[in-house]
């Protein structure tokens, strides 16, 4: 019994220590990546902590991709690991990738501000500041917002219509 209760707390501080170290991990692809210093590197170490199912840090990629963050952009992988993040419950995420669908990407992605309210308002609705604004302002300008409802939300997000990722064994 003495051994079932030690191996018990050395399972929990496992939990704990695995939690600090993706913690630390992120914080150093965030400088790496924001302070200039390697962006590549920094995204490497997104990328594998986004494969371990980091939500942040699939946030991170789509983000860092979107944006061509010291690297060429890449916004059909952007896409998918803004996807991937909302899938998984991401309300940055949400917001993020309504974002692009409102604004569109040139010959990648049009806009669709039906699918964008329904992320705007999903994200509002755990309080992000900039989500309750857009989703306002969707409402005010009639934007997206007269057929949406939390019903069809999947099929909304669904309609982010990329081309394929080819695989490849990194990811």
């Amino acid at each position: 019994m003495h051994s079932d209760r030690k191996h018990a707390r050395i399972e929990s501080r496992g939990t704990i220590e695995s939690y600090l170290c993706q913690k630390l991990l992120f914080n150093v692809a965030t400088a790496l990546v924001f302070y200039n210093l390697d962006a590549e590197a920094g995204l490497r170490q997104y990328e594998e902590l986004a494969k371990q199912g980091h939500v942040d840090s699939m946030v991170a990629c789509g983000v860092i991709l979107m944006d061509g963050l010291g690297i060429p952009a890449q916004e059909e992988k952007a896409i998918e690991w803004l996807k991937k993040a909302v899938a998984l419950g991401s309300t940055q995420g949400c917001y993020v990738l309504a974002v692009v669908l409102y604004t569109g990407l040139e010959g990648v992605l049009e806009e669709d501000a039906e699918a964008a309210f329904v992320l705007f308002k999903k994200a509002a609705e755990q309080d992000h500041t900039a989500a309750l604004f857009m989703t306002a302002d969707c409402l005010v300008l009639g934007e997206g917002s007269s057929t949406s409802s939390s019903s069809d939300e999947d099929k909304q997000i669904d309609r982010t219509r990329t081309k394929p990722i080819p695989e490849t064994e990194e990811q």
